[in-house]
C-alpha cells in the first residue's frame, strides 16, 4: 500500500531538476560506511535526501538519511543533523520513527532509520477532506507521540502533513509515526541535554502555515506551539484546506490577529458542533496560556468529542466525496518502567524566525523552512563584532536611554527628525489629474513616543544601546501588527554590523506589513545587505520580491 519512507524535510518528492540531481550525494550502489548499499532515493527536501539502503549484515532493509551535498560541512546544518540522530536515538515511542543507527563516514553523517511502507499524512490530506472519525483517530496518535517527546523536554517546531507518516500494517490499517525532529529544541533541563547539544536552542523552523504565532514572532517557546500546530493540522484534514493561507507574510499575520474561520466556510456540507469549535479556539488561541495545557489533555479533549462532531447539512451532500478509511490499530503497550520515566515538561526560550518574504521570493515556502534567527547567540567571530559595537554604542547608550524614556510618557515628548521641503512636483500636461498623494508607510500607523524617538535617535547618526534593544523588542512583542519595531532594529543592528540579525528584522517588517518595501529605511537597509558577500543572495531576493509585488498592484495606466 502506497510508498515506502521515512524522515524527510518538507513534502515528500523525488529530485526533478538538475540542480537537485547534482545536490544527491549518494548513487544508487553507493557503499556507505562499509555496512549499508544505496537502492535508491526516497525523497529529498531542501536539507536532506532520504534512501531505500540495505544493511549488509542483517540483509534487512532500512531508510538512511544523509544531507544534501551543498550542506554537509554547513556549520549550522550539520549540527543540527546531529542533533536529531541524538534526540531520536534516545527516544523510543511507537508513535515516533524509530532510530537503528547514527554514525560519521568520509561522506559525512548519516542517520539510519526504520524503512516505513504507507504514505505521508500529506498524501492522504491531498486527496480531499477526511473523514472526521478517522481524522480525530489520526490526531491521537499523534498527541501521543508528542507527548511523551515533550515528556522528555523537547518540541519538535515543524508539526505538518510531510512530518506525518501513515505506515501500512496490511490488514490492521495504518499506524501513525512522527517524524523529522531535526528542527526540535531540547529544554534546557532535559535529560537529552548534553556538552555537544547546547546549540540546540540556536535556532528556529518551522513551516508558516502551521506555526503558532509565539514561534512566528519570536517570543517564549514551549511544547504549547506544537499543540497549536497539531490544531491547524486537524483543522485542515477536516476542512479540506488550511485556516490561514496566502502569502508568507499575509498567513503570518493571520496566525497573529485574525480569527479561526468556521469550517463551514470551507465545506457547505456539514457543520462543526460546538464542542468542536470549542476545542478549535482553544488548540488555536493566540495566547499560549490560553490553549490545552499538555498533548494528553488536547488528546483528552479529543477523546470527549461527540461521536458526530461533523454533523451533515444535507445527507445527500454529505454522502458526496465520502470514501472509506482504514482504522488505526491500538498502540502496542509501552513498559511501565518507560512511562514512568518521563520527567515533567518544562518551557524554553524561543528565537524568532527571519527571512519571511525571502523564503517566498526563492520558492522554500513549499518546503520546510530554514529561518535563522534574528536574535541568536553570536559564532565566535560574531561574539567580538558584537563586544566592539557594544563598545562603541555605550558612549551614546546612557543619554539614547534617557531620550527614550522621556519619550514613554507625554505623548508632546515625541521627537520627530527634521526633513528639507520637498523639491516643487513638475507641471502636468493639460487635462491630466495627479493622484491623491499617498502616505508613507511608517504614517500609516499611529504615533508611538517611544518609535518616534528611537527613530530621532538613528536619523541622527548615533548609535543607541542594549536599553534601546530591550525597549523595541518588548514593544514588538506586544504589538505583533506594527512593522515599525522590527525595521528600527534592523536600522540599528545595520549600525552594529550584525548583518544577519539586520536581514532578519528587515525582513520581519516586510511580512508584518508589506506597505513597507515602498519606505526609504527599510529598501536602504536591504541595499546596503545585498553588498555583503554572504547576504547578497537572500538581500536581492527580498529586494526582487518587494519590486514583484509593487509591480502587481500598480494601477493600469490610462491612455
Amino acid at each position: 500500500m502506497g510508498s515506502q519512507g521515512a524522515a524527510s524535510e518538507g513534502p515528500d518528492r523525488e529530485p526533478n531538476s538538475a540542480t537537485d540531481e547534482d545536490d544527491i550525494p549518494l548513487e544508487a550502489g553507493a557503499s556507505v560506511d562499509g555496512r549499508y548499499r544505496i537502492s535508491s532515493v526516497l525523497g529529498m527536501g531542501g536539507v536532506g535526501v532520504v534512501y531505500e539502503a540495505e544493511h549488509l549484515g542483517l540483509k534487512r532493509a532500512v531508510a538512511l538519511k544523509v544531507l544534501r551535498k551543498s550542506f554537509v560541512e554547513h556549520v549550522s546544518l550539520r549540527p543540527r543533523f546531529e542533533r536529531e540522530a541524538r534526540a531520536l536515538s534516545a527516544m523510543a515511542h511507537p508513535n515516533i520513527v524509530a532510530v537503528m543507527d547514527y554514525a560519521i563516514a568520509d561522506e559525512g553523517p548519516y542517520l539510519v532509520m526504520e524503512l516505513l511502507a504507507g504514505r505521508t499524512l500529506r498524501a492522504l490530506m491531498d486527496e480531499g477532506p477526511v473523514q472526521a472519525p478517522y481524522a480525530l483517530r489520526i490526531t491521537r496518535a499523534l498527541l501521543r507521540g508528542l507527548g511523551y517527546a515533550h515528556g522528555r523536554g523537547l518540541v519538535h517546531r515543524d508539526i505538518k502533513p510531510g512530518n506525518v507518516f501513515l505506515q501500512s500494517l496490511d490488514a490492521q490499517g495504518e499506524y501513525v509515526k512522527l517524524l523529522d525532529f531535526g528542527f526540535a529544541k531540547i529544554s534546557p533541563g532535559s535529560d537529552l541535554t548534553t556538552g555537544s547539544m547546547i546549540s540546540s536552542v540556536d535556532e528556529t523552523f518551522g513551516t508558516p502555515a502551521y506555526m503558532s504565532p509565539e514561534q512566528a514572532m519570536g517570543d517564549d517557546l514551549d511544547h504549547r506551539a506544537d499543540l497549536y500546530s497539531v490544531g491547524i493540522l486537524l483543522y485542515e484534514m477536516l476542512a479540506g484546506a488550511k485556516p490561514f493561507d496566502g502569502e508568507v507574510g499575509e498567513i503570518i499575520n493571520a496566525h497573529l490577529t485574525a480569527p479561526v474561520p468556521a469550517l463551514e466556510e470551507f465545506r457547505s456540507d456539514v457543520r462543526a458542533t460546538p464542542e468542536l469549535v470549542a476545542l478549535f479556539e482553544r488548540a488555536l488561541a493566540k495566547d499560549p496560556a490560553h490553549r490545552f495545557d499538555s498533548a494528553d489533555a488536547m488528546a483528552a479533549a479529543i477523546e470527549d468529542l461527540p461521536s458526530t462532531s461533523l454533523v451533515p447539512r444535507d445527507s445527500r451532500q454529505a454522502a458526496l466525496g465520502a470514501r472509506e478509511t482504514p482504522m488505526i490499530p491500538a498502540p502496542p503497550k509501552v513498559s511501565r518502567a518507560r512511562q514512568d520515566d518521563v520527567p515533567e515538561t518544562s518551557n524554553e526560550r524561543a528565537r524568532p524566525w527571519a527571512f519571511i518574504a525571502v523564503a517566498v521570493a526563492i520558492g522554500l515556502a513549499g518546503i520546510g523552512l530554514l529561518w535563522d534567527a534574528a536574535e541568536r547567540p553570536r559564532e565566535s567571530t560574531q561574539e567580538n563584532a558584537e563586544e566592539n559595537a557594544e563598545e562603541n554604542a555605550e558612549e551614546n547608550a546612557e543619554e539614547s536611554a534617557q531620550r527614550l524614556e522621556a519619550a514613554q510618557f507625554p505623548p508632546t515628548a515625541v521627537l520627530v527628525p527634521t526633513t528639507a521641503p520637498a523639491p516643487a512636483a513638475a507641471p502636468l500636461p493639460q487635462g491630466l489629474v495627479a493622484p491623491e498623494p499617498r502616505p508613507a508607510p511608517w504614517d500609516m500607523h499611529p504615533q508611538v513616543p517611544l518609535l518616534e524617538s528611537a527613530r530621532a535617535i538613528l536619523d541622527e547618526g548615533e548609535v543607541p544601546g542594549s536599553e534601546v534593544i530591550n525597549r523595541l523588542r518588548a514593544y514588538s512583542r506586544g504589538n505583533r501588527a506594527d512593522p515599525r519595531p522590527h525595521l528600527l532594529l534592523g536600522r540599528l543592528f545595520l549600525a552594529r554590523e550584525w548583518w544577519s540579525d539586520a536581514l532578519a528584522r528587515l525582513s520581519i517588517a516586510y511580512a508584518v506589513d508589506p506597505r513597507f518595501g515602498a519606505d526609504p529605511d527599510l529598501r536602504g537597509g536591504l541595499e546596503a545587505l545585498a553588498l555583503r558577500p554572504e547576504l547578497s543572495t537572500e538581500a536581492e531576493a527580498l529586494l526582487a520580491h518587494i519590486d514583484t509585488a509593487a509591480d502587481r498592484e500598480l494601477p493600469a495606466p490610462e491612455l
